[in-house]
């Protein structure tokens, strides 16, 4: 007999992320080691009317995404922090169609 308790918890936990992820307003973002791509986990940026709006599982540059101000905050403090402490806070603003779009939260 073997137990398959942890699996299950696993494949539950999965499941219950996956929905949150799936729910969030908030685009979600996995960065390449380089940090330069980027493959969106959600479809937010469809909903914010981002001019350049990958399907999940897409890859695009991030810095095709940022204004030029959030671009230099990227490049010389989101970046370099999350290479050195694993996480970083604090916004970025996203250029949409229309413009900039409201700014978002990155972690």
């Amino acid at each position: 007999m073997v137990d398959v308790s942890d699996e299950m918890d696993e494949a539950r936990r999965a499941h219950e992320l996956t929905r949150v992820l799936e729910a969030t307003p908030d685009p979600v973002a996995v960065l390449d080691p380089t940090g330069e791509y980027v493959v969106w986990g959600n479809d937010a940026l469809q909903r914010h009317s981002v001019g350049i709006a990958p399907r999940p599982g897409e890859s695009i540059r991030i810095l095709d995404l940022l204004d030029g101000w959030s671009q230099a905050q990227y490049a010389t403090r989101a970046l370099p922090t999350v290479r050195s402490e694993g996480t970083w806070r604090g916004e970025l603003r996203l250029v949409g169609n229309a413009g900039p779009v409201p700014s978002q939260r990155y972690w």
